[in-house]
Parts: structure tokens; C-alpha cells; sequence
């Protein structure tokens, strides 16, 4: 059972719901850190170390899921119910969906803007290509097509 401010006894549902919201808000803490790594993995252009880092972040994400479903089930009529516990228990309940709420904003606004930079530097690798390509045009085109050289030909015709 989850500590409350009172330490009194709450209802079942409410030190489940407690216990669900802390174990929520502990892997958003975890997203929120990744996303700070994958900034500076998006910035420095370090795509190995990158992927490396959504793998982890699939999994936090996939155990935040999980939880989702227990989350609806112990929400269900919440208005009617949190009247039930004390106030430093609504209190709690009503600080840590909040954080949660607001800390995976910040992560999604992070995700928005890396994917941006991602997009961007995708332009910038197809700009390098298609001057690249350009270049080996240029070059071909300044080459005699069909003109063979033999070492034994007379050069002056």
C-alpha cells in the first residue's frame, strides 16, 4: 500500500489508483529523460544511438499502455468516488494526473520538434545528394564520349 499525506486508510480503489498514478508518473519521469538524450542524439545526427533510444522508449511506452486499461477501470465515475477519500488523497490524485498530463505534453512538444530537425536534415541529405549526382553529371558531360586514346596513335592525327 502506497503512503498517503495522512497515512489513513483509504479505499481500496483509491490506494490502487494512487499506487497506478505514482507507477505512471515514475515512466513518464523516464520519458521525459530520454527525450532530453534524444534531443541531443537528433541534433548531433547520431542515428545508431538514436535508434537504440526508441527501442527503450517503445518499452516504457508499451508498459505505460499496459496500464491504461486497469487506469480506465479505476477511474470509471471518479467524480462520484474520489468524494470518498480524504482531501490530502484527492489532493495527491489530482497533483499526480496533472503531472502526468503536463509532463508528457512537454515530451510530445519535444517529439515535435526533433521530428521536425529530422525532416530538416533528411532536406539537407537530399540536397547533398542531388549536388553530388549534379557534380558526376558535370564531370561526365566534360568527358569525350566515344574518344579512345591508344598509346600507339600518332596525336596530332
Amino acid at each position: 500500500m502506497s503512503e498517503t499525506p495522512t497515512n489513513a486508510k483509504l479505499p481500496g480503489w483509491a490506494d490502487a489508483l494512487i499506487e497506478l498514478l505514482e507507477a505512471q508518473h515514475a515512466l513518464v519521469g523516464e520519458l521525459s529523460t530520454l527525450a532530453g538524450r534524444q534531443q541531443a542524439l537528433v541534433r548531433d545526427r547520431r542515428t545508431e544511438a538514436l535508434l537504440g533510444l526508441l527501442r527503450e522508449r517503445q518499452e516504457i511506452l508499451d508498459r505505460f499502455a499496459g496500464m491504461q486499461e486497469r487506469l480506465g477501470s479505476l477511474t470509471t465515475d471518479i467524480e462520484h468516488r474520489i468524494a470518498e477519500v480524504g482531501e490530502p488523497a484527492r489532493t495527491r490524485i489530482q497533483s499526480l494526473i496533472a503531472e502526468i498530463g503536463d509532463r508528457l505534453g512537454v515530451v510530445m512538444e519535444g517529439d515535435e520538434r526533433d521530428q521536425q530537425s529530422l525532416e530538416a536534415a533528411r532536406g539537407d541529405t537530399a540536397r547533398d545528394l542531388r549536388d553530388i549526382d549534379a557534380a558526376r553529371v558535370a564531370r561526365a558531360a566534360y568527358r569525350r564520349p566515344g574518344a579512345v586514346e591508344s598509346r600507339y596513335a600518332d596525336r596530332q592525327g
